[in-house]
């Protein structure tokens, strides 16, 4: 990483200069944004692509976090130098040019169940453009999410409350009880009611919800739109992970 004064005269830099927000399509591109490990064997690293589609070179700097996602979906970051080995850390990239970045995990090995991480690719301020050239330096990051998938884990899905809101929109609060993350988008649904009965799959879903990403051992309260002819005090929601 880098070193505490160049740090320092990067974080005073950025602090000084004005910022501007940019679409991903104007500054560099990362693939995979999203992607799964094994904790341990072949499948524990992987490689990310990182395309600098400015007119000018950019400096970018990999930084490895754990995640945690709290009952109403908001993200908890700490550090997780040790679980990741990163290379090359940082990196200098030409205009139109892409770097490989290797990730690969070292951390903890026999995992009972999933752990999630973000990979922050973070660009630095440092302003690489030709002396002639004029403008207000931008910085860009993207934090891709992954996912550390021990084999034979699965997740367990419980609506525990359901509730109308204003506007015509349900809310579920969705315990994960099992051992691997789910995410919403990919989720079959099923409603009951008396005799009456819906299912919609997760084609049709995917667009519903306001937050996506349930951890092992946690909860997430989840908006939705509300079903025609069902009244969510008495209906029965059945969630199952898409074949």
């Amino acid at each position: 990483m880098l070193d505490t004064k160049l740090k320092r005269a990067l974080l005073l830099a950025m602090m000084a200069a004005p910022l501007a927000i940019l679409s991903p399509a104007h500054a560099q591109r990362v693939d995979p944004m999203r992607f799964e490990l094994e904790p341990s064997g072949a499948g524990t690293q992987t490689t990310l692509q990182v395309t600098n589609t400015r007119s000018f070179p950019i400096t970018i700097e990999v930084v490895p976090n754990s995640l945690s996602i709290d009952e109403n979906g908001n993200e908890t970051l700490g550090p997780a130098e040790d679980d990741f080995l990163i290379f090359p850390p940082q990196a200098v990239i030409d205009a139109g040019a892409s770097q490989a970045i290797r990730v690969r995990y070292i951390g903890e090995g026999a995992l009972d169940s999933s752990k999630a991480y973000r990979i922050g690719i973070n660009q630095l301020p440092i302003d690489m453009r030709e002396g002639g050239e004029s403008g207000v330096a931008v910085t860009v990051n993207f934090a891709t999410l992954v996912n550390i998938v021990p084999a034979n884990t699965r997740s367990n899905l419980t609506v525990r409350e359901m509730t109308a809101l204003e506007g015509g929109n349900w809310q579920m609060l969705v315990s994960n009880e099992g051992s691997r993350y789910a995410r919403m988008s990919d989720l079959d649904i099923r409603l009951s009611q008396g005799e009456r009965s819906l299912e919609v799959d997760s084609t049709e879903t995917k667009g519903w919800f306001d937050k996506n990403l349930i951890l092992p051992g946690s909860q997430l309260y989840v908006t939705m739109p509300a079903q025609e002819g069902f009244d969510p005090r008495e209906t029965t929601i059945t969630l199952v992970e898409s074949q």
